[in-house]
């Protein structure tokens, strides 16, 4: 069903048929242009919806002869009353006006993260205009609907040095497939330092950047610092190690560093076991100098 630009349908299939389904558009008799389009539904877990009888549904959005936009961020939210959205310099974003024209997400279904683990994104898909755009900054907001608060990253604008427009990718690369572009994104990183405390010794949160972080930690009870940062992402992200090991020394908190890669799951399983010898040997250390220690 649907009228006007927008049209829907319901196809049942078997589960284990989604890998390798193919589609193709048509309209009034005429076929899209490219290739069949090859499916992504396999990457995602079907959500169960009352109006289907509680059976599992995948929705595959599309552009008749057009290109599909879409972002996703992996970042838990727990307070009910947030809400992610985007902003940034493309018509897409809103070209950072205000925030009734921010870009509103949703929480996808549960899906295979980069890191390999499973999980639901919160993204935003749209139609790409017809030029491409190059050097294209953005920013993730989190909303809070009841306060009516906006929460920002604390870091410099997120970057894209190419978003393709409709009329570039006609019949290229995106024809033949979903005509689907994407962006994967996480670390949001607030401007107040959280960080999660996982009992009997460790605390899990985003990196410290300042000496307020530093302070927090310490006052915490924090003795030692496990940093997975990689010399690319502290230079992307502004954050000055020399001086943040300065502080980390003047506050009695030991600092080990294990690059590991964001996002890149071989990297995490290669090098995860260094980070655990970095937290056991910050916690000897600590014990040693007569401190319980914490990470």
């Amino acid at each position: 069903g649907g009228g006007g630009e927008r049209w829907e349908a319901v196809v049942r299939m078997p589960s284990e048929d989604l890998a390798g389904f193919k589609y193709k558009f048509v309209a009034d008799g005429h076929h899209e242009s490219g290739g069949d389009r090859h499916s992504d539904a396999a990457q995602t877990e079907p959500q169960a919806e009352e109006e289907f009888g509680w059976e599992g549904v995948t929705t595959l959005e599309s552009v008749w002869e057009g290109l599909l936009l879409r972002f996703l961020i992996f970042h838990p939210l727990s307070d009910a009353d947030e809400r992610m959205v985007i902003t940034g310099g493309h018509p897409g974003l809103g070209n950072w006006q205000p925030v009734e024209s921010f870009r509103e997400m949703g929480l996808g279904g549960e899906r295979t993260l980069l890191t390999g683990v499973r999980g639901r994104c919160w993204e935003a898909s749209f139609p790409a205009p017809a030029e491409d755009y190059r050097d294209v900054q953005y920013r993730y907001v989190i909303l809070n609907t009841r306060t009516k608060t906006a929460l920002w990253e604390n870091e410099p604008n997120r970057r894209l040095g190419f978003i393709p427009g409709a009329a570039s990718t006609a019949g290229g690369k995106h024809a033949g497939r979903t005509r689907e572009w994407r962006q994967f994104d996480g670390n949001f990183v607030a401007k107040e330092l959280k960080f999660d405390w996982v009992p009997p010794c460790l605390f899990v949160g985003p990196y410290p950047q300042c000496a307020e972080d530093v302070a927090k930690m310490k006052a915490a009870g924090v003795t030692g610092v496990v940093n997975v940062q990689t010399d690319k992402d502290c230079m992307q992200r502004m954050v000055n190690m020399d001086m943040m090991q300065q502080l980390y020394n003047a506050a009695g908190i030991e600092l080990a560093r294990v690059p590991i890669e964001d996002f890149h799951g071989a990297d995490l399983a290669a090098r995860v076991k260094f980070g655990a010898h970095a937290v056991d040997r910050l916690m000897r250390n600590a014990g040693g100098a007569g401190r319980e220690g914490k990470v």
